[in-house]
């Protein structure tokens, strides 16, 4: 692929047949657009890099088209936290697009997974395995200040354990789907859907969990927080979630 880009054969370039790690290194090129600024309003079909070459511009939709297809995308060795730093951040609708296809790709993959491992479960499946095979599990991400002390973007806790947390808000059970919770001084229970009741972006997830993040943490509340969901929920004591936390354990004293 990136020969085929070299010699600037754009034409025939196969969306599809690019590895993941090429496309994600090389999505501005690929979509035709500048690397340091996004297309205006009126270069969305063109993009703004080189939009008078035919190649690029077709390349560019053929692409484009692909992503209404989140299946033919190659995502596997992509970590979903990086996808939804990228998305948050993006500020292309074609990088949009993307980001988001990468994302609903590795809930496919990672569905396939949990779907294999059911098939195992009474040889060496764990119990917590098990629970989050079958989608039992919640996501947490503390969003507390220490969480912003060590590394930088988009690998610090707080990228991690945000983009993780919104990842399993996707691949949990119906019971579980588009709920999680984020702590501080104050737990956080988000429910990720839109007041019409559809299902969040992966950037809207992310956006969400964002306005609720600083502050010190309360992790005995979070689990407090944890059974109030799961008694008006009426969930079985045999359907209990797994409860994924993402922290760096810097917790207050817990009394």
């Amino acid at each position: 692929s990136e020969t085929r880009m070299a010699a600037n054969e754009w034409d025939i370039l196969n969306p599809a047949g690019i590895p993941a790690v090429c496309m994600s290194k090389n999505i501005k090129a690929i979509l035709n657009e500048k690397v340091k600024k996004s297309p205006d309003a009126h270069e969305e079909a063109t993009g703004n890099r080189y939009p008078d070459d035919d190649k690029r511009v077709n390349l560019r939709s053929r692409t484009r088209l692909m992503f209404q297809d989140p299946s033919k995308i190659n995502a596997g060795p992509l970590f979903p936290h990086r996808i939804a730093y990228k998305a948050l951040k993006s500020s292309s609708t074609a990088d949009g697009e993307y980001q988001q296809a990468c994302w609903e790709k590795k809930i496919i993959d990672t569905k396939e997974q949990f779907e294999q491992t059911r098939a195992r479960i009474g040889d060496e499946v764990s119990e917590i395995a098990a629970a989050m095979a079958a989608g039992n599990i919640v996501g947490c991400a503390d969003v507390s200040a220490s969480m912003t002390w060590v590394g930088k973007s988009p690998e610090q806790p707080i990228d991690i354990a945000m983009g993780l947390t919104c990842f399993i808000s996707c691949v949990a059970s119906d019971k579980f789907k588009d709920l999680a919770f984020s702590f501080t001084s104050d737990p956080y229970c988000f429910s990720f859907k839109s007041p019409g009741g559809v299902p969040m972006t992966v950037a809207e997830r992310m956006r969400a969990i964002s306005r609720h993040s600083g502050g010190s943490t309360n992790y005995v509340g979070l689990h407090k927080a944890i059974l109030d969901l799961c008694v008006k929920n009426k969930i079985p004591e045999a359907e209990l979630p797994v409860l994924w936390i993402g922290t760096d354990g810097e917790f207050d004293m817990m009394g």
